[in-house]
């Protein structure tokens, strides 16, 4: 996303933790976003990841990831980080 910081700012990258890709966006975001997604579901149990622009600032960023704990199979653990592109 800061190699890509415009499409980045203008919201391409934003997902959901239901949606693989992004809603669009200029070349190479979708690919970016599936990539991502992919390895954060390949890494943890049944991660999810999702990314929100615009969260508290203009150029601020919420990432999001989810998985299942292996430890309690009832349960879900969530990681949020806020940054600036």
């Amino acid at each position: 996303m800061r190699a890509n910081r415009s499409a980045a700012l203008n919201g391409s990258y934003d997902n959901s933790l239901t949606e693989a890709t992004s809603s669009g966006g200029p070349a190479p975001v979708p690919a970016d976003v599936a990539d991502w997604n992919a390895m954060v579901a390949d890494q943890m149990a049944n991660g999810q990841g999702a990314v929100l622009t615009g969260a508290g600032c203009a150029a601020c960023v919420r990432i999001t990831i989810q998985w299942d704990r292996r430890e309690d199979a009832a349960g879900t653990s969530t990681f949020v980080y806020e940054t600036r592109l």
